[in-house]
């Protein structure tokens, strides 16, 4: 078995949700298996647009949302891939955070 170096513990809340480069940056750097939900959410409600927009006729945007949502379907993909790579870390991060929390 090999021996696991962590040299950060990703965070798992974010503290301020302003809509800037700011806040894809803190999405980013929480642990990976709990980016999941977030781009779950995301795909859930661009899907939702775009029923609605289809549904409005507004063709364009309706199309437009499905290429988002389908990005999205990719970008999961890749977080999941990640999340499966990084799981021997996230587990020793959960660890530690336990016992952070019991400080």
């Amino acid at each position: 078995m090999r021996e696991i170096i962590l040299d950060k513990i990703h965070p798992t809340k974010i503290k301020k949700l302003e809509p800037d480069e700011s806040l894809g940056v803190d999405i980013i750097s929480l642990r990976y298996d709990l980016i999941i939900p977030i781009i779950k959410g995301m795909k859930k409600q661009t899907k939702k647009e775009e029923v609605g927009d289809r549904k409005r006729k507004r063709i364009k945007l309706a199309n437009e949302l499905k290429n988002l949502y389908d990005s999205l379907s990719l970008v999961e993909n890749n977080i999941k891939n990640i999340s499966k790579i990084c799981n021997v870390y996230h587990k020793e991060e959960k660890k530690i955070q336990k016992i952070k929390n019991k400080k």
